[in-house]
């Protein structure tokens, strides 16, 4: 019910109410009658302004709100009686498209799974590694102290010293036996290290294969039931249904019908109530000021008296039909 209608009613009760309160006095004055004094009252603004005002507003929301939802499933539904009769796609074209989709989604889980637990895995390879190098680089060092000495002094024989032929080859293999000694040594180590190595990580690395394993077991499982469920659906979907002969395109329309039709007549009942209670604060305050009529803000050839703040200044006093 618009406020445009309630208006116009309201001034014909305004007009009745001071009619009727001023009539009396009428009929005892012999006088010549003044010119009759017309109260106007803004009913938009006093509608506005009255305290219940925001509730009719937020009833005519809720109210809105179940007709878009119930036009929503008519909608829904109109669309889904215009596809039933379509043709059913292939299934083995949508099998594979969801078993694809499905692939992806394992590879890239997987992927995600072996990042997160080698992520330990492999700040401990560094930090061994780390260590490893350093006890490789102390067992360099310790090589030098005893071959470097050795080492010297054969380049320093063959350097300054005068020597035979036979002497030079001699120092010559002397210099790359302890060089080649040395560097087997060095080899042996690094080889015994990275055994070491190997060693250690093996545990753990044999721990994250096992949980990878259990993993890809569950994932398999849990995507292999999605992908079922996933069919199932478009196959359901796609599965043509006869509506049954006299019911209704919308399932729950008549429902929704009587949910919006109930909050229009809270609505109307509200609205009546806050028109009721202008109409009884208009028709005291014509009483008291003598007017002969009061009348909506209109344009007329009368002198009249605009009594809306006075009404809405009225709003905070109590009123019996606002409890």
């Amino acid at each position: 019910m618009s406020y445009t209608k309630n208006a116009l009613r309201f001034l014909l009760l305004i007009v009745s109410v001071a009619v009727l309160t001023t009539g009396c006095s009428q009929a005892k004055d012999t006088k010549t009658p003044s010119i009759p004094q017309i109260g106007i009252i803004d009913m938009n603004k006093a509608l506005k302004a009255h305290p219940r005002y925001g509730e009719v507003a937020k009833l005519e929301q809720q109210a809105n709100a179940l007709v878009a939802k119930a036009n929503a499933q008519a909608n829904a539904a109109a669309r889904s009686q215009s596809s039933a009769g379509a043709v059913m796609p292939d299934m083995a074209t949508i099998t594979s498209g969801i078993n694809t989709a499905l692939e992806q989604e394992f590879n890239a889980k997987m992927t995600d799974k072996h990042t997160q637990l080698t992520a330990g895995l492999k700040a401990k390879a560094e930090q061994l590694h780390s260590s490893l190098s350093a006890e490789l680089q102390a067992y360099s060092a310790e090589l030098d102290k005893t071959y470097q000495p050795r080492v010297f002094n054969i380049q320093l024989q063959l350097k300054t010293v005068q020597l035979s032929k036979e002497e030079m080859a001699s120092l010559q293999g002397e210099l790359e036996n302890l060089q080649n000694e040395r560097g087997s040594k060095l080899a042996a180590k690094d080889q015994e290290l990275k055994q070491k190595m190997d060693r250690e990580m093996a545990p753990e690395q044999a721990a994250i294969e096992q949980q990878l394993a259990a993993y890809a077991e569950q994932l398999h499982a849990e995507l292999a039931q999605k992908g079922a469920q996933q069919t199932n659906e478009v196959a359901s979907r796609n599965q043509p249904q006869a509506p049954a002969a006299g019911q209704p395109a919308l399932a729950g329309s008549s429902e929704f019908e009587q949910q919006v039709a109930a909050k229009q007549r809270e609505i109307a009942m509200l609205q009546q109530l806050i028109i009721d209670d202008i109409r009884d604060r208009a028709g005291k305050i014509a009483v008291e000021r003598g007017l002969e009529a009061v009348m909506a803000k209109v344009k007329v050839n009368a002198s009249a008296v605009d009594i809306t703040g006075e009404v809405i200044s009225q709003f905070s006093a109590p009123n019996i039909r606002l409890q």
